[in-house]
């Protein structure tokens, strides 16, 4: 139970990590805090995201009821959301269109943005990882199926890699711009994937657990002290890009996923994310993340606040809604499409 409430932990330490970052873009923390610190909290996700849906489904057998099973529970845990924050953000935009005084950050008044969001090809704002999230999940089932009927390491590697090539192609074929789909960020989801057969070899490492236990803490903090606001001032970048320089940069990477296989090595230096904060803002952190940014636009804009403490209520309103979002929303409508699609697969 400790092992699975750090994995939580670390889900609401990355959740945590956005918001002070967008809280520093919104200049209600130090500017060094932001302009790109967030990007190291959704690789976490993204390696979770990988690692989890490894862990729980590879050893399924891959039937019909199965994949049911599976893409009901995935839509139940991520889609309502979502796609009722689109919803919402589609009706205040139509309704504050031309409102100067509106503090709600997303604006969606461009049809083919729009209509990309609700078919889950790629989103802006914060909403760009949802859709990658679930291009993923449908990726996963391919690797799933290859696994089962016994692909060997080779044609999984191959698999994996082609999911990359969409993405380097038009980089380098077409113009110098990234897209904003699985294919430029499924390597982070494959990298928590290969973790978790990694895991079943070394997991009864005594060396291992050693220096998981060891360097925990000091790969944590050293993670929450590489901040690219500051490495761009002194120097220590290869490129002001922001793509590169946060996602293409070795070091941010060797700290995050140093991070992320010492938790699920279950570090015992890294107990704070068992905290009950931790845990519990691991548990409504996929509301907490989607809600937190209007929460911080809206108290940008009361000016009459001490800075510090608009941006202690805007931490407070945000844990609020996220409460009841999870409690009210998420996981009651989740657990209804759960047990759809088990019925389903059932009379199937």
């Amino acid at each position: 139970m400790q092992y699975f409430h750090k994995l939580t932990g670390l889900r609401g330490f990355a959740a945590l990590i956005v918001f002070v970052s967008h809280a520093a873009n919104e200049t209600l923390l130090p500017e060094f805090l932001g302009n790109g610190f967030g990007q190291t909290s959704v690789m976490l996700f993204f390696l979770l995201s990988g690692f989890l849906m490894t862990h729980i489904y590879i050893q399924e057998e891959f039937s019909r009821n199965n994949i049911k099973q599976y893409a009901f529970a995935r839509i139940g845990r991520v889609l309502p959301l979502y796609f009722a924050l689109l919803i919402i953000s589609v009706l205040i935009t139509q309704f504050t269109e031309g409102n100067a005084d509106s503090t709600y950050p997303f604006k969606f008044n461009e049809l083919n943005r729009t209509v990309e969001a609700f078919m889950l090809i790629k989103a802006p704002y914060i909403f760009w990882t949802i859709p990658v999230e679930v291009q993923f999940y449908v990726v996963f089932v391919g690797f799933w199926g290859l696994y089962k009927l016994g692909c060997n390491a080779y044609v999984l590697t191959l698999y994996a890699l082609l999911t990359v090539f969409p993405s380097a192609y038009f980089y380098f074929f077409v113009k110098p711009k990234l897209l904003g789909i699985i294919s430029t960020y499924g390597f982070a989801f494959f990298l928590g994937l290969f973790s978790a057969f990694v895991l079943d070899k070394i997991k009864d490492s005594v060396s291992a657990r050693k220096a998981a236990n060891w360097f925990g803490l000091p790969v944590l903090i050293l993670l929450c002290i590489n901040l690219p606001e500051l490495r761009s001032k002194v120097g220590l970048v290869y490129t002001n890009d922001f793509f590169w320089k946060t996602w293409g940069d070795p070091l941010t990477w060797l700290l995050v996923y140093s991070v992320f296989m010492c938790v699920i090595l279950n570090s015992t230096s890294m107990s704070v994310l068992n905290s009950q904060f931790f845990v519990y803002l691991g548990k409504v952190s996929y509301g907490f993340y989607l809600l937190h940014y209007p929460v911080l636009a809206y108290f940008v804009s009361i000016t009459e606040i001490n800075l510090y403490i608009r941006f202690g209520l805007a931490l407070f309103i945000t844990l609020l809604l996220s409460h009841l979002s999870f409690y009210f929303f998420e996981k009651p409508l989740a657990y209804k499409i759960r047990q759809y699609g088990k019925s389903n697969a059932a009379s199937a």
